[in-house]
Order: C-alpha cells, then sequence, then structure tokens
C-alpha cells in the first residue's frame, strides 16, 4: 500500500492506494503460492493465459507488476511481452518473468531480446517480494 498526502483549500488528506499486481501463470499450485507471498502488500490478480492478461490490459487495467511464467499454453513469455508493448508500453516495462529453467536456445534469445528480469523457480519468499518492489518502486 502507498499512502498519498494531497492538501485541497489548506486542509490535509491521507489517501492509501493499494498496488495491484498481476500473476500468470497456468500452475494453479504456483500461481496461488506466488499470490500468497504477495496478498499482505498488494492485491493480487490471478489469470491463467496470456490472452486474457492481454485483454485485461488492452480494457484499461493497470498493475505496478506483472509476474509472467515463460511457458503458457497459449503465448511463451516473450511473445506475450512483445503483444503486450504493442497495447501498452508502460504496463510491458512492469513485466517480470518467473520460470523453472530448461527451455530452448531460441526461447532464451527472445527472453534475452525483452530485456525484462527473469526470477528462477522455486524461489523463496523475500526474493518475490523484493522483485516485485523493485518493479513496482520504479512507477
Amino acid at each position: 500500500m502507498i499512502a498519498f498526502k494531497i492538501s485541497i483549500c489548506q486542509k490535509t488528506y491521507r489517501i492509501d492506494a493499494v498496488l495491484k499486481v498481476l500473476i500468470i501463470d497456468d500452475e494453479p499450485s504456483v500461481a496461488r503460492s506466488m499470490q500468497l507471498f504477495l496478498q499482505d502488500l498488494y492485491e493480487v490478480e490471478l489469470c491463467p493465459l496470456a490472452q486474457a492478461a492481454l485483454e485485461k490490459s488492452a480494457a484499461g487495467a493497470r498493475y505496478a507488476a506483472i509476474l509472467c511464467d515463460v511457458h503458457l499454453p497459449d503465448l511463451d513469455g516473450p511473445e506475450f511481452y512483445f503483444r503486450l508493448q504493442a497495447v501498452d508500453a508502460g504496463q510491458a516495462e512492469r513485466l517480470l518473468f518467473v520460470s523453472g529453467g530448461g527451455y530452448r536456445r531460441e526461447l532464451g534469445e527472445r527472453l534475452d531480446a525483452t530485456r525484462r528480469p527473469i526470477l528462477s523457480k522455486p524461489f523463496f519468499v523475500d526474493a518475490i517480494r523484493r522483485a516485485v518492489a523493485a518493479i513496482a518502486e520504479a512507477s
């Protein structure tokens, strides 16, 4: 949560804003674990498919950070990134890949081309919290 103070007519008001995080992962147990790691700090939304996440962004949804599995059934991570960049470049810069590794060289090269950070599975609570905070604070 972020607290803002604004002054209107010489009166100060505190506004609390909850930052939203989107987790795109088709493995329910992995997605739920990440949600549990983050839910006390952020409002967390789960999405099992990259295409559905793109539709959310196209409809105006905004997130402080987006965690995206590299291997998804509909689009791989880099393809999601490049499509998201076309829809909303600012949101694409909030993307953090999560991966268990073991991908082909071509996919690795495409991941490198995105220049987005990759968090390796399995991860610890503080690692995921630090990675998300670094992206969220960049706003």
